[in-house]
């Protein structure tokens, strides 16, 4: 696949197809180190596991907002 460079502010984005973030559970703010290797770039991700359970900890927060307020008693 090939992709090109987008021009953001001062910087540039590569973009990622969405079934690629999806594949691995990344979403908006997912943290990813990058550095350069054997003369090329190399994108890792950071810490997938706590990024998964904090995808899936907003997820059931979001979904059951009101039974966690309820048992807060606000």
């Amino acid at each position: 696949m090939n992709v090109a460079l987008k021009k953001s502010g001062n910087s540039f984005v590569i973009p990622v197809p969405k079934a690629i973030l999806e594949l691995f559970g990344y979403q908006e703010g997912s943290k990813f180190e990058i550095h350069t290797e054997n003369d090329q770039m190399v994108i890792r991700a950071k810490d997938t596991r706590s990024q998964k359970f904090e995808a899936v900890a907003n997820k059931v927060l979001s979904e059951n907002e009101d039974l966690f307020r309820s048992l807060a008693g606000k």
